[in-house]
């Protein structure tokens, strides 16, 4: 049996979405370390064009990838859960999720 302590970054409004939140947050906080883990790539490749880069191609499938997840996320929230999600967001990094 696995135990796990979730720790609410942001908090949803009504509490039916908080879970949808939560996996929101996760898989945009996922998003930007696969963008960081995308640029170092970029400084190190040896090949002109990236696309030769199969370390590059791999890593910018997976950031798609991950974009397209906290899409759905998002968009799967009520307008009013985005628009505090968003503002909560914000308030945290200091740049919109969107």
């Amino acid at each position: 049996m696995r135990i796990c302590k979730m720790i609410v970054i942001i908090e949803a409004i009504n509490k039916t979405y908080q879970s949808t939140v939560n996996r929101m947050y996760i898989a945009e906080r996922k998003y930007n370390d696969l963008v960081d883990a995308t640029s170092r790539l970029e400084d190190v490749s040896k090949h002109i064009n990236l696309d030769d880069d199969k370390a590059w191609r791999k890593s910018m499938r997976k950031q798609e990838a991950m974009w397209c997840l906290f899409m759905d996320y998002f968009n799967d929230l009520p307008k009013r859960e985005q628009a505090n999600a968003e503002r909560k967001y914000k308030a945290i990094h200091g740049y919109s999720c969107v």
